[in-house]
């Protein structure tokens, strides 16, 4: 169902672009508009034809024109067939079942053209397509499919009034998101519907700022680089203890948040634990295999090193 709000929402980013991230923006693409709504293209043009001007009207028609026929769902071996070229860069095979599974995953259809779109935002690491939530023996971590209106409640208190560490108030973090609900933001978002305007405004700025994480394009992983945050260094054994933090918290293995946790940790606003079943050589090779699929985030300072 549509509301005003939403439709504000959609034109306004039909007019200025979305925030990638660092002052960075970009169009605003079919992909970013059913990443935002489950509504349809119809009915959204349908609203803003009764409830808007002409000049904000005429500028979704022409959004609307311009992806109404790109929706068209193919198979998944037409999808895995693609031949993608980025710069230098190609689609490996496994780059493309990633793509499907972040397609399923948002329950987006299995066009060709929402395909090209994500795997441009991929490749100009503006989306994250590590959506694998995995353990040591790669349990998949509970997702959240409902939540209940005390967690609704705290979730939106943080975003609004901020979140107390070492009586400190910091904003509210994605990490501080999933030590809530595991559940994506996309489904909270369809949650609050019911929920003051206020309130989705306020939801509506957060999901905008974390749905989309702005990696860097260099393409070292965790397990190889030096992680300096304060002048102190991320050793294998704390990588592992902050990977075994985010199992025990039902927390995804984003690479995000596995660089909040990090933050934390060095500035001694939460505790680890002293011992790390990931380091037994039975499981160094798990945990490299973990890590390896995640892409850097945040800025590089240094070749090979994260410095904060």
């Amino acid at each position: 169902m549509v509301d005003r709000q939403l439709a504000e929402d959609v034109i306004y980013k039909i007019n200025k672009g979305i925030n990638l991230g660092n002052g960075k923006k970009a169009k605003f693409l079919l992909l970013d508009y059913l990443l935002l709504t489950d509504v349809s293209l119809e009915e959204m043009y349908n609203y803003i034809f009764n409830n808007f001007s002409y000049k904000y009207y005429d500028m979704f028609l022409k959004f609307y024109i311009l992806n109404k026929n790109k929706m068209k769902a193919t198979t998944k071996n037409s999808l895995l067939e693609i031949n993608y070229h980025f710069g230098d860069f190609s689609l490996s095979i496994d780059d493309k079942r990633r793509i499907i599974e972040f397609m399923k995953l948002n329950k987006l259809p299995m066009s060709k053209d929402l395909f090209i779109q994500i795997a441009n935002r991929y490749f100009g690491s503006h989306i994250d397509l590590n959506i694998d939530y995995t353990s040591s023996l790669y349990k998949k971590i509970n997702m959240d499919k409902s939540i209940t209106t005390k967690q609704i409640d705290k979730v939106l208190d943080g975003i609004k009034n901020g979140v107390k560490r070492k009586d400190k108030i910091y904003p509210f973090e994605l990490l501080d998101y999933y030590l809530i609900t595991s559940m994506p933001l996309l489904g909270f978002r369809s949650n609050i519907k019911k929920y003051s305007d206020s309130d989705k405004r306020a939801f509506s700025k957060f999901y905008n700022d974390n749905h989309l994480k702005e990696t860097s394009s260099n393409n070292n992983h965790i397990i190889n680089l030096e992680i300096v945050i304060k002048d102190h260094r991320i050793d294998e054994a704390e990588k592992c203890r902050i990977l075994e933090y985010m199992i025990d918290n039902n927390v995804p293995i984003f690479v995000s948040l596995f660089m909040q946790i990090a933050r934390r940790y060095v500035n001694g606003e939460i505790k680890l634990n002293n011992d790390s079943k990931l380091l037994d050589t039975t499981n160094k090779k798990q945990m490299q295999r973990i890590f390896t699929r995640y892409k850097e985030y945040d800025t590089i300072i240094e070749s090979k090193s994260w410095r904060y």
